[in-house]
C-alpha cells in the first residue's frame, strides 16, 4: 500500500498534524430519520421516515421502534430486511387522551453483528432550508401533540400520476367536528 496524507493545497511535512488509524471493516450500520420535529393531532397520525445505511456488507434485519412513548401514543415497529428497501416509514398515532404538549421523540434500532445483538440511536434529521439542500444531524428531536383537528381530509385517490405544467384529479373526504362550520 502506498498512502500519501497532504492538505487540498498539497502542502505536508514536520508542521502538519495528521492522525490516520488503519482497521480492518467490520459489517455495522446507521439510521436516520425526518422530520426532526413532527407534529400530530389527538386522534391523528404522522408519518416519520428511516433511512438506513448498510455498512461494510452488513446483510442483517434492523428492527426501528419508537422508545419512551408516553401513554396515549403509539407505533408498530419497523423491519428493515436486506431483501427490501433501505428505508421506511413508522405512522405514530395519539389518541384521543394523549397529552397535550411537547416529548422528546427517540427512536431505537436493533440488529445482529457477528451474533450479538447491537442496540443503536437514530439520528434525527432536520430538513434543509436554502441555501442548503441537504438535511443536517441534529442532537435532539421533539414531537409535539395538538388538540383534535376541526376536521379531516382523508384522500380517496391513492396514487396519481400529473406531468410537469399540467394538472390531474385527487378525490379527497373531508370530515368536518360537529363544531367547526367553516
Amino acid at each position: 500500500y502506498i498512502l500519501i496524507v497532504e492538505d487540498l493545497l498539497e502542502r505536508g511535512g514536520d508542521n502538519y498534524a495528521y492522525r490516520l488509524s488503519a482497521k480492518s471493516p467490520k459489517p455495522d450500520f446507521s439510521l436516520t430519520f425526518t422530520p426532526d420535529t413532527p407534529r400530530v393531532h389527538r386522534e391523528g397520525f404522522v408519518p416519520i421516515r428511516v433511512e438506513l445505511t448498510r455498512l461494510n456488507g452488513f446483510g442483517g434485519i434492523v428492527r426501528v421502534s419508537l422508545a419512551d412513548l408516553p401513554p396515549g401514543l403509539y407505533a408498530e415497529s419497523l423491519l428493515l430486511s436486506p431483501e427490501g428497501p433501505g428505508n421506511g416509514t413508522i405512522l405514530l398515532t395519539a389518541t384521543k387522551d394523549a397529552a397535550l404538549g411537547s416529548v422528546p421523540l427517540k427512536l431505537v434500532a436493533t440488529g445482529t453483528i457477528g451474533g450479538k445483538a447491537i442496540i443503536k440511536r437514530v439520528q434525527p434529521l432536520g430538513i434543509a432550508t436554502p441555501p442548503s439542500t441537504t438535511d443536517k444531524p441534529g442532537r435532539a428531536a421533539y414531537l409535539t401533540i395538538l388538540e383534535e383537528a376541526p376536521f379531516r381530509v382523508e384522500p380517496l385517490t391513492l396514487a396519481t400520476t400529473i406531468e410537469q405544467d399540467r394538472t390531474g384529479e385527487v378525490e379527497l373526504v373531508i370530515e368536518r367536528s360537529e363544531v367547526f362550520m367553516g
